[in-house]
């Protein structure tokens, strides 16, 4: 018996199977994040919001309380207000599509969440607020950001330059709206995470988090409003692409094996 190679083919399936694995390696980090945000949303929801002084020693929690003292200052792009964390968010309007977002980017501070009886501190690892955009610049296709606005709007570190080089263009063609959404020092706000405590003090910590949120609601809606539409399309999308890099495997390797066939030598 001899195995007989058809280079045409074999060079077909490779591309095929390689493609593939890579897909459906994609697609099971997707359903695995898509699962890990599912439980934290089901533990965010049925956790009861405590305040700073109640918060445990280690494990994640809701802690309720009033955004202060921020570790550094930070601006709004659009107001301008300070903020321990922002939400920013570009959209464009085109005659074809209606409006489509540009840029969606946030900030955040370090800065302590109190409450009546002491404070705890938040590290949010610059990750964005979630809350509503309620302050914009909106231009038609006649007007221009002002100087100032282009200043703001430029030093704000919420654009890629040379990825959306006309993101602050002085004029443009289309409407254009600005958003930001801000959680200031003295709002009331809610953060889920992960309490750790360190060298650098005892701390709710992002980056030890699974799931982390901070939050200008009420803290009924924390977790059991997690944009649930999000989350399904995660896990759909993770399937999907599973599905489709199997999918391509299985063609690559039917093709692999008709490129390979095995004759007898008499």
């Amino acid at each position: 018996m001899a195995l007989v190679e058809s280079p045409g083919l074999v060079a077909i399936s490779v591309p095929f199977i390689l493609f593939g694995l890579v897909a459906a390696a994609i697609g099971v980090r997707e359903l695995s994040d898509g699962a890990q945000r599912v439980i934290a949303a089901v533990h965010t929801s049925v956790t009861d919001p405590v305040d700073p002084s109640e918060a445990p020693a280690s494990g994640h929690a809701l802690v309720v309380g009033t955004a202060a003292d921020p570790a550094e200052r930070l601006q709004t792009p659009v107001s301008g207000d300070e903020a321990v964390a922002y939400r920013h968010r570009l959209r464009q309007h085109s005659a074809g599509a209606g409006w489509w977002t540009v840029v969606d980017s946030g900030a955040s501070t370090e800065f302590a969440v109190e409450g009546p009886v002491e404070r705890l501190r938040v590290d949010p690892g610059g990750d964005p607020a979630e809350t509503d955009l309620t302050a914009s610049i909106e231009l038609d296709g006649e007007e221009a950001l002002s100087a100032s606005q282009r200043d703001r709007l430029g030093s704000s570190g919420a654009y890629d330059f040379e990825a959306q080089p006309q993101a602050l263009a002085s004029r443009v063609d289309e409407p254009r709206r600005y958003e930001d959404g801000v959680i200031e020092p003295g709002d009331e706000i809610a953060v889920y995470g992960a309490l750790v405590e360190d060298e650098r003090g005892r701390r709710i910590d992002a980056a030890a988090s699974r799931e982390f949120r901070l939050a200008a609601e009420a803290p009924a809606e924390v977790g059991a409003d997690d944009d649930l539409r999000s989350i399904a399309g995660s896990v759909a999308g993770g399937l999907f692409v599973f599905l489709f890099g199997a999918v391509f495997s299985g063609v690559g390797a039917v093709v692999l094996s008709d490129g390979l066939t095995v004759v007898t030598i008499l």
